[in-house]
């Protein structure tokens, strides 16, 4: 209805004037069009039983745009109608992995080399858990440097080894969910670290491990006879959801023994418990180590064990016991009065390390320093006995032959213009210097070395001899493998590598490194932009704010505070973060790229988040999944083509069964032309 009314005031009556004639109100039926509603998200449903009572499998909830249904062309509620988890992953009981797989990067002696191949068969037997891994894909030289680096393996067979006793090896503790950082170093000083991330298992029940290289280790002759001594590791609990492992071992490289240290720090979910013991013991015996040089392929056997240790309940050396007799802590022996190393000591934890002065290396026992015999491992003296002293060698050459600071030999020892030998029957015969009285015929660049009865035309580095007389040919090293990472150039007498645009020769000469132009100082992006480090080069990339946001000066993120209708506690409708990840050429499918993690204003993490890729092209080669409260973006195809791409992951984080928190990422990932 609609009412109107009206006053006798037009004039109003007077002086004895008649009142207004007529009604002073009226009303009439009116009909007038709704006002539109916006749809808004009933609660969650519960969550569906899982798909599996083991070894993985799926659950998926719903909920309804009714609280309340849009009506008269009202909004549709905004975002998802169904959620997608994963759920009871953990591998069905009784059953331990029988295969492995991994993917090994790194650089190793300044050398960088691309992603190799690690196939393991596992076999369980009465006597122990035999290990048959294969590595392909392997650069020639750092494969036969390898051959003695036997715990590559090592979350392999510690999580599959037998267990003897209530003992749990790997597997058990962790199902497979674990990161262990090495450290070996060795008795001539080279350090070398390795990163191992395994992943669990695959829908096949296949163990799924990356690991990562990175450091120096010392180079094997050509040939080398290499035998990997049995060892024994202990693993100590120190820490709710951290072990320690260490041991000292040996390798005999050509019939001479070595040592080489070894410590392993383990990190896992803490939800998983604690090993039964303080202590285990980890046996490793009957290795056996084959690189086939024709085809750089390094193949490896073992037989591992996992038992109590002696003693299990009480801290080894290097440990003591905390507070509340769970865990070992590290003790520093470095600190005490008498050192325990002969020249320098180094506290690393649950140990200690030594080391040596140049020239000098550590004996069997790790902890005295003795010289290096060069004469024993190299043998480096020709025509003559290699003399041992401190610091270094010399070599006493033979009869008849002198030292040759140029040729690093002992060669022909000139008497004058001659030589003088004895003849059989006592006389004298002068042996003419065809190098100093010029009837050699060496030329072309050949240098004349004077020998008994005779001489030898020897052509410098980087040429080789066609005969006497002929001049020397220069060696072409680009045809021979694995000299330059990129572009080999030959010289005459050498070759030089070089780079493509972006990247930069490394010390070695050989491997390309990328330049980081970010960081060279230059302002090179504007306002709003930030700058983009990709493999050769970079991208400015646009980072405003959104209308409604604003930046956070502290984080740099896009903030969108509360308002209206904001759970207690909450500041932030949705925050908003860039990332940038710049990757090789040749990443295959399934493979982890980063990890995301949700945190509220205080920087508390939200475990109870879900992760969604939003708003993009229905064909990029990336998938995410949910992992302890965490985002893991992975390729769903290889990556072997230089690109850019460009993903929106949505989290979003319940209190209850509450939206909480909102947090987009915006991640720019940059494929590489090449693979480094």
């Amino acid at each position: 209805m609609q009412y109107r009314s009206r006053d006798c005031d037009s004039p109003a009556p007077s002086n004895g004037g008649v009142f207004c004639f007529g009604p002073d109100s009226d009303s009439r039926m009116c009909s007038l069009t709704e006002c539109s509603v916006d749809g808004i998200w009933g609660g969650w449903q519960a969550w569906t039983p899982c798909s599996t009572s083991c070894g993985g499998g799926s659950r998926t909830r719903t909920r309804l745009c009714n609280n309340p249904v849009p009506s008269m062309s009202g909004m549709p509620c905004v975002g998802i109608d169904k959620q997608i988890d994963y759920c009871n992953s953990e591998p069905c009981p009784g059953v331990h992995p029988r295969q492995a797989v991994g993917y090994l990067i790194g650089e190793v002696n300044g050398r960088t080399f691309g992603i190799s191949h690690i196939h393991t068969n596992i076999t369980y037997t009465g006597r122990g858990t035999e290990v048959h891994a294969v590595i392909i894909d392997l650069d020639a030289e750092i494969a036969r440097n390898l051959q003695h680096i036997i715990s590559i393996l090592t979350p392999i067979y510690w999580s599959t080894a037998t267990e003897i006793g209530d003992v749990m090896n790997g597997f058990t503790l962790t199902r497979g969910h674990f990161r262990r950082d090495v450290q070996v170093v060795f008795a001539t000083g080279e350090i070398l670290k390795m990163s191992h991330i395994a992943r669990g298992l695959d829908e096949n029940g296949i163990m799924q491990v990356d690991i990562i290289l990175n450091g120096d280790i010392p180079e094997l002759p050509e040939e080398s006879n290499v035998q990997v001594m049995p060892y024994t590791e202990d693993y100590v609990q120190t820490g709710p959801d951290s072990l320690y492992a260490f041991s000292s071992r040996m390798f005999k490289l050509n019939g001479h023994s070595l040592p080489y240290a070894w410590n392993h720090t383990i990190t896992y979910d803490a939800e998983r418990g604690r090993m039964p013991y303080l202590v285990q013991t980890l046996s490793v015996d009957e290795v056996f180590v084959h690189l086939d040089i024709s085809e750089n392929i390094l193949q490896y056997q073992l037989t591992a064990s996992v038992a109590k240790g002696h003693p299990s309940n009480q801290c080894p050396l290097g440990f003591v016991l905390d507070q509340a007799g769970q865990f070992c802590l590290d003790q520093d022996e470095c600190g005490q009065m008498v050192s325990p190393c002969s020249h320098f000591c180094h506290n690393i934890f649950g140990s200690f390390r030594c080391s040596c002065p140049s020239h000098m290396a550590l004996d069997s026992s790790g902890k005295i320093c003795a010289d290096f015999n060069e004469c024993d491992v190299s043998r480096p003296c020709s025509n003559g006995e290699c003399i041992n002293h401190l610091g270094g060698y010399k070599c006493l050459c033979s009869p008849g032959f002198d030292w040759n600071e140029d040729l690093k030999e002992c060669i022909g020892k000139c008497t004058g213009l001659s030589y003088i030998a004895m003849l059989n029957n006592g006389a004298s015969h002068t042996d003419a210097n065809e190098c100093e009285d010029g009837t050699h015929r060496c030329q072309g660049g050949e240098v004349c070395v004077n020998t008994r009865g005779a001489y030898t035309c020897v052509c410098p580095r980087g040429f080789r001899s066609e005969g006497p007389g002929r001049p020397c040919v220069d060696i072409n090293e680009c045809k021979q493998r694995s000299k330059c990472q990129h572009t080999c150039t030959n010289t005459q007498g050498g070759y030089v590598c070089s780079c493509p645009p972006g990247y930069r020769l490394s010390n070695n000469r050989r491997t390309c490194l990328d330049i980081n132009e970010c960081e060279q100082g230059k302002r090179l992006c504007g306002t709003d932009q930030m700058c983009f480090n990709t493999r050769g080069s970079y991208q400015c990339i646009s980072t405003p704010c959104p209308n409604g946001y604003i930046s956070d000066p502290q984080t740099g993120y896009c903030i969108l505070r509360c308002e209206q209708d904001c759970p207690p506690g909450m500041q932030f409708k949705d925050v908003l973060t860039f990332k940038a990840l710049a990757l090789p050429n040749d990443i295959p499918r399934n493979r982890d790229l980063i990890r995301l993690v949700a945190y509220d204003q205080f920087g508390a993490h939200l475990p109870r988040t879900t992760f969604n890729i939003v708003g993009n092209e229905p064909d990029l080669p990336f998938g995410i999944r949910l992992e302890n409260g965490k985002g893991v973006v992975f390729t769903t195809k290889p990556l072997t083509q230089q690109n850019v791409f460009t993903i929106r992951v949505q989290a979003q984080s319940y209190d209850n069964q509450r939206l909480f928190y909102q947090t987009t990422f915006l991640i720019h990932i940059s494929v590489s032309m090449y693979p480094y």
